[in-house]
C-alpha cells in the first residue's frame, strides 16, 4: 500500500500543511505532518516560507507524537550564480544500504557476536535454547540474524531476546523475535510502551511485518511476551548464565541495561564506553568511560572483555571491582568491531 499525501493551501494559494504516513518498525503506520509559514517576498513577487515545522509520531495508542523539526530561515536568495553543488563520487557510487549482512564471530564457547553492520547482536547458547542480546534496526536485520543463529545453533529455539534500552534503533527488531516465539526481556519502565504500542495489534498497512500477519487475540499474543526487571535479572539453565543490570547515571537513556556473562567475564553494552578517535562515530550524549567504570565497580563485575552493540571502541578503560588502576589492554578486530581484552 502506498501512503496518502494531503496538502492544504491558504487563500493566497500558499502551501501551509502536508500530512502523510510512513512505515516505522516500532510504531507501524506513523503520521508525519509538515507546516510551512512566514511567507516573504524573495524577489520578483515570489514568496517562499521562512519557517518549517515538522511533527511526527501521532499514533492511535499514543496521541500527541513529538516535534521533530523547527527550522527558521533568516534569508532566502534565488538565482545565485554557480550555486549548484556537485555530488561527490563517494555518494553517487555508494552501494544501496542493506542490513541483512551478518558476520558471526565466536567470542567464547557458545557466545557468538552477530556483526557485519552498524548494530551488533550477541547470541548465547543454553542447553535447550538460545538468548539473543539486542534486536536492532528492523525486521530485515532481525531475520538475517535469526537465520544465522539457527545456522550456528541448530535445533535450538530463541527463547529470549534482551533489549538494552528503548531507543528505536535498538528496539526495531523485537517484533520479529516475538513472531519467532521469543520473550522480550527489558527494564521495567519499558513495559507500558512495549505492551500498549510496540507489541500491540495495530495497523501496519504500509509495511506489514511477520507479527502483524499473525492472528491476534485482542490482548496478544505479543503483549504477553514481555518480561521486565527493576534492578537486575538472571537468565540461567544451571550451566550458562546471563545477567542483566540496570545502569545508573547514563544520560543517554534512563532505562539502560548492560549484560554480563560471568563465566566468560564478558560485558555487553549498547553505548559508548570509550573515547573514539573519530568523534563523529560517537554520540555526544553517550556515557563517559568514568561512568561505565563506576557502574562496573558498583556492580562488582569482573570484566576481561567488552563487546559493544555498535561502534568501534578505542582505548577501553575498564578496571575490576577491587582496583581502580587501569590494566593493560589488548585489542583485536572481530566482524568489523574492535573488541578489547583487558588483562592484568
Amino acid at each position: 500500500m502506498h501512503p496518502s499525501v494531503t496538502g492544504e493551501f491558504n487563500n493566497d494559494n500558499q502551501l501551509e500543511r502536508v500530512v502523510t504516513w510512513m512505515a516505522d518498525p516500532v510504531m507501524g503506520d506513523k503520521m508525519a505532518e509538515f507546516r510551512w509559514s512566514d511567507y516573504r517576498d524573495v524577489g520578483g513577487g515570489v514568496k517562499m516560507p521562512h519557517r518549517l515545522h515538522s511533527h511526527i509520531g501521532d499514533h492511535p495508542l499514543i496521541p500527541g507524537g513529538h516535534n521533530f523539526l523547527d527550522l527558521r530561515i533568516s534569508e532566502i536568495k534565488v538565482n545565485i550564480a554557480d550555486a549548484a553543488q556537485a555530488v561527490p563520487d563517494a555518494v553517487r557510487n555508494a552501494p544501496p544500504v542493506t542490513t541483512n549482512r551478518v558476520v558471526a564471530t565466536t567470542l567464547a564457547p557458545g557466545v557468538v557476536l552477530m556483526g557485519g553492520g552498524s548494530h551488533n547482536s550477541v547470541a548465547v547458547e543454553f542447553k535447550d535454547y538460545v538468548t539473543v542480546i539486542e534486536a536492532p534496526l528492523d525486521q530485515q536485520r532481525s531475520l538475517a540474524v535469526i537465520a544465522e543463529v539457527k545456522k550456528t545453533f541448530p535445533n535450538k529455539p530463541i527463547r529470549y531476546v534482551v533489549n538494552t534500552h528503548n531507543h528505536f534503533d535498538h528496539l526495531g527488531g523485537v517484533r520479529t523475535y516475538v513472531a519467532e516465539g521469543a520473550t522480550v526481556v527489558t527494564e521495567e519502565r519499558n513495559r507500558n510502551f512495549y505492551q500498549r504500542v510496540v507489541l500491540a495489534p495495530q495497523s501496519r498497512s504500509l509495511l506489514p511485518d511477520r507479527l502483524s500477519q499473525r492472528p491476534f487475540a485482542p490482548t496478544g499474543p505479543g503483549q504477553l511476551m514481555v518480561q521486565t526487571f527493576s534492578d537486575h535479572h538472571t537468565i540461567s539453565d544451571g550451566q550458562q548464565i546471563v545477567e542483566l543490570h540496570y545502569v545508573e547515571g547514563f544520560n543517554h537513556s534512563d532505562n539502560m541495561a548492560i549484560v554480563y556473562l560471568p563465566k566468560e567475564k564478558i560485558v555487553i553494552n549498547a553505548t559508548c564506553t570509550a573515547r573514539r578517535r573519530r568523534a563523529a562515530t560517537c554520540r555526544s550524549s553517550a556515557p563517559t568511560p568514568s561512568r561505565s567504570n563506576r557502574n562496573i565497580k558498583r556492580l562488582k563485575l569482573d570484566v576481561s572483555q567488552h563487546v559493544p552493540i555498535h561502534g568501534n571502541p578505542d582505548r577501553m578503560q575498564i578496571s575490576n571491582a577491587s582496583s581502580v588502576r587501569l590494566r593493560r589492554q589488548r585489542h583485536r578486530w572481530v566482524a568489523g568491531v574492535k573488541v578489547a581484552r583487558v588483562e592484568a
